[in-house]
């Protein structure tokens, strides 16, 4: 998905170059600046997927083509929240009401779980955060102001490493906030650029075409491989306690934490226990867990 995507990207800045003098919005461009933007300290991703400055060749007045380009069959507008994106889209009331959702959902779910297939065990380390445009196992419906759908799809709040990008190694203000939305499929790329600059859209007049959703995705640890994926960070997390050789689990009400940090705990304190990983019974299960 993400390399077909790539060459999406890579279709449509390749129709700018092939076009560097251009109509849009009844004036004639010329190409200064082309490039995708990368944040100026390396981390992450802005909003913009390609950015474009050209100049009105009558007047020299420049303009910014920053598009967020999305297959027509995408599905995620934010990828792993981390605490510091979370905060920036959501206000307060909203950032309470989803986490208490969320919680007493899976407070309702076992946190170690036998895999009797397997004769191993899965511990639940918490969940990564995401926001799709449709539902999804674990997910809310959204019920968003104009303001949040807009800093989801633009970015106005990011970081300033992300907003200044940088294109072609030179930093642009606000190069990482996307100013129109480019929703297309590789077939469109062969109808010729006139056709692509047709099919950009406002930002405010797409924010309402579409549905948001809050989702949720566990990371688990996984007894028979004794391992995780990745360090990501939970949007929801689990601790526990040992009481009588017997570890006793519950869900956090701490925020983002790293996977890492629980899933080493929980590993470590597996091995301190000499509890089996592989070759699990379902009595031996229940006697590690409670």
């Amino acid at each position: 998905m993400a390399s077909n995507f790539g060459q999406l990207e890579k279709g449509v800045q390749n129709l700018f170059l092939k076009n560097n003098i251009f109509q849009f919005q009844g004036k004639t461009y010329q190409i200064k600046v082309i490039g995708k933007p990368t944040p100026s300290n390396g981390h992450g991703e802005p909003k913009t997927d390609l950015f474009i400055l050209a100049e009105d060749v009558s007047t020299d007045k420049s303009l910014e083509l920053k598009l967020s380009i999305k297959k027509d069959d995408y599905e995620f507008l934010e990828n792993r929240l981390d605490l510091a994106r979370f905060t920036q889209i959501f206000n307060k009331s909203s950032i309470s009401n989803i986490f208490n959702y969320f919680l007493a959902v899976e407070k309702n779910n076992p946190i170690a779980v036998y895999r009797s297939t397997s004769k191993s065990f899965i511990y639940k380390l918490g969940a990564m955060a995401f926001i799709t445009n449709a539902p999804r196992t674990l997910s809310l419906k959204l019920n968003l102001s104009l303001a949040e759908k807009l800093e989801i799809l633009c970015g106005k709040n990011l970081d300033s490493a992300k907003k200044n990008s940088k294109v072609n190694n030179q930093i642009y203000k606000d190069s990482g906030v996307a100013n129109y939305i480019l929703k297309l499929n590789e077939k469109d790329i062969s109808k010729g650029l006139p056709y692509i600059l047709k099919q950009l859209q406002n930002p405010r007049s797409f924010a309402s075409t579409i549905d948001y959703y809050f989702a949720l995705t566990r990371l688990n640890y996984r007894s028979d491989s004794d391992k995780w994926d990745g360090d990501r960070p939970l949007f929801i997390c689990t601790n526990f306690n040992v009481i009588n050789n017997q570890i006793i689990s519950k869900y956090s009400t701490k925020m983002f934490v790293n996977g890492n940090k629980i899933g080493n705990a929980i590993k470590n304190k597996i091995k301190e226990l000499e509890f089996k990983r592989i070759n699990v019974s379902q009595n031996e299960f229940n006697s590690y867990f409670k």
